[in-house]
């Protein structure tokens, strides 16, 4: 009978133990950095005007949850150069590139082939080093 006692608490506390693992998030301590230039998609033109706009998302059941957004002006040289830091609930990132034209906000589509397997830039993953042109659709 004692045996059996001690059996159930071990595999009770082991179960316990793997539950709470397996809920752990795999962390990386890594800043994010995105690096390159702006450039039209058809003839790799360099574009000297604009924003990039980096949003951080966390996996939510429903809705993804907003963390931060941050807005980084181009160079006249269309190069960008961001470094963010580390946040342990960010799960990943989203960029935008936007310019102003005649008072309103315009937002062309983007081709991110060069880092994301979709082509898409809106499921870029926290702790890597992305260096790329990001190309802007005409």
């Amino acid at each position: 009978m004692y045996t059996n006692h001690n059996f159930m608490k071990n595999a009770v506390a082991i179960s316990s133990l793997f539950f709470l693992l397996s809920a752990c998030k795999e962390e990386n301590n890594t800043p994010t950095i995105f690096k390159g230039q702006v450039v039209y998609e058809d003839n790799n033109e360099v574009i000297t005007k604009g924003h990039l706009m980096i949003e951080s998302y966390e996996y939510k059941f429903l809705f993804d949850k907003p963390i931060s957004r941050d807005s980084i002006t181009i160079s006249d040289k269309g190069k960008f150069d961001v470094n963010l830091n580390y946040h342990p609930d960010i799960d990943y990132y989203t960029i935008y590139y936007y310019y102003n034209d005649a008072g309103r906000t315009v937002i062309p589509e983007l081709d991110c082939s060069a880092i994301s397997s979709k082509g898409d830039c809106y499921t870029l993953l926290p702790g890597k080093s992305y260096e790329f042109d990001l190309k802007v659709v005409r």
